[in-house]
């Protein structure tokens, strides 16, 4: 929705004032939107003196009281601070309410404080399968005769956390989801164009999940990575690539091993020790797997370089593989310049690191599928939902790298087409041995040596 927002905000609805609710928006932000919204409201309507005086006011309060992290670490007291805060969110609701703006952006539970006295004619509700039913009904009790429900029945449904909330909505198939009820009563239409994806990565999805309906518009040329591809699969172009690292979840084991090749440093057994200390133990309930976190971090520094890709995001299936994925981009920012020269100045791409639930809804111009399982009982985890193997390959734009146990994700524990296991099969079959890359030391050559690694554990 944000990305949404983004996009068309300055473009399509200049016409109107546009009120930005989202949690985390900047001040400095705020206070252009409140100004663009004012000026708008102004030229159709005319603004009273009052309400000029009340958008100047805020802007000034804004500008010497809120933008400077010094400047709140330097209230005297914090209820000073709540007392200015809370005066502030006042003079934005009235704002809102006496401009009539014509369309406001925000999440659903945001409308239940921000926006009590409002009413809409018309509510548009994107990712509609991750909003909880008690969530949905905050915006629809504003007095909509409209509404608008958009998203995609194939992706994850709303995380909810505690036991007690889980048996008292009675999950099933739905997930106490609003559209999942709705689904069968009411007439919806499919949309099955998408052009985010190059149609190799869409055909995939296209095919494992949405019946062969789903389209890519997409041109079929590979618009970046041609020559790291060419390496790949010589005369062929296969935005797609398996990265078979064998080694086992929950052990750093392989680490004893690594030498940065510009230096020749290892790590040592005691860094190992605390690695597994600080994320095998306080977080017990996840897996990480140190292996395929590296690998990750070297398609990474290879992928940096090309002038076409501005997004790389590694999305992993398990919040401990985020967290060691972040520590080795936190250390070797450093090392790693992530700006490119140009003709007009440093061109900086942007990297980081996710968990696949925490990226539905956006996309990145290569994606590096962290799957993290490789056991001996054949227990596949976070793996075992076709949702989240669906959202983890459908955020790619032009490059999927999928980095996991080749021989693990093929095992299908029951002949049934319907199972995940089946389907990560079919993703290592739709890959292909020609884009298949064996990860044993020493790694291949066409990833390009990472900087110099020493000293990059020591901080455990």
């Amino acid at each position: 929705m944000y990305q949404v927002l983004d996009a068309i905000a300055p473009k399509s609805f200049e016409a109107c004032p546009v009120i930005d609710l989202k949690d985390g928006h900047k001040l400095t932000q705020a206070e252009e939107a409140l100004k663009h919204s004012l000026e708008i409201y102004e030229e159709r309507n005319g603004a009273p003196s009052w309400q000029r005086d009340k958008a100047s006011e805020l802007g000034k309060h804004l500008k010497e009281g809120l933008t400077s992290l010094g400047h709140l670490l330097g209230l005297p007291k914090i209820e000073e601070f709540n007392k200015q805060l809370k005066w502030m969110e006042n003079l934005i609701r009235e704002f809102i309410r006496d401009a009539e703006c014509q369309i406001v952006f925000g999440t659903a539970s945001s409308f239940a404080s921000g926006l009590k006295e409002s009413k809409f004619c018309m509510a548009v509700m994107d990712e509609s399968f991750q909003i909880c039913e008690p969530e949905a009904f905050i915006p629809l009790m504003k007095g909509a005769q409209w509404v608008f429900m958009i998203g995609d029945e194939k992706q994850l449904r709303p995380c909810v956390k505690t036991r007690q909330a889980r048996r008292s909505w009675q999950f099933h198939d739905y997930g106490a989801n609003i559209m999942g009820r709705l689904i069968p009563r009411l007439e919806y239409q499919h949309l099955t164009l998408t052009y985010r994806m190059h149609p190799a990565i869409a055909m995939f999805s296209s095919q494992q999940f949405y019946d062969g309906k789903l389209i890519s518009r997409r041109s079929d040329e590979l618009v970046c990575l041609k020559n790291f591809w060419n390496l790949l699969t010589p005369g062929q172009r296969w935005p797609l690539a398996l990265l078979d690292v064998r080694s086992p979840e929950d052990c750093a084991s392989s680490f004893l091993d690594i030498r940065a090749h510009s230096s020749g440093c290892m790590c040592s057994s005691f860094c190992i020790g605390r690695i597994l200390h600080k994320f095998s133990i306080s977080r017990s309930k996840s897996i990480f797997n140190c292996e395929q976190a590296y690998v990750s971090i070297k398609v990474l520094w290879t992928l940096v370089k090309d002038p076409c890709v501005k997004k790389i995001a590694i999305v992993t299936m398990y919040r401990a593989q985020k967290e060691v994925v972040d520590y080795l981009l936190e250390q070797m920012s450093d090392r790693i310049d992530l700006r490119r020269r140009n003709l007009f100045g440093d061109d900086k791409i942007d990297v980081g690191c996710y968990t696949v639930d925490g990226f539905q809804g956006r996309e990145a111009d290569v994606v590096i599928l962290c799957t993290v399982r490789n056991n001996s009982d054949g227990a596949i985890g976070h793996l075992n939902d076709p949702r989240r193997l669906n959202v983890a390959v459908t955020r790619a734009k032009n490059a999927l790298f999928v980095v996991g146990c080749k021989r693990f994700l093929q095992k299908t524990m029951v002949h049934n087409e319907n199972t995940t296991d089946e389907k990560w099969r079919q993703l290592c079959e739709h890959i292909g041995s020609k884009n298949t890359i064996s990860m044993s030391r020493p790694h291949p050559g066409i990833f390009d040596p990472l900087p110099d690694i020493d000293g990059l554990w020591n901080s455990f």
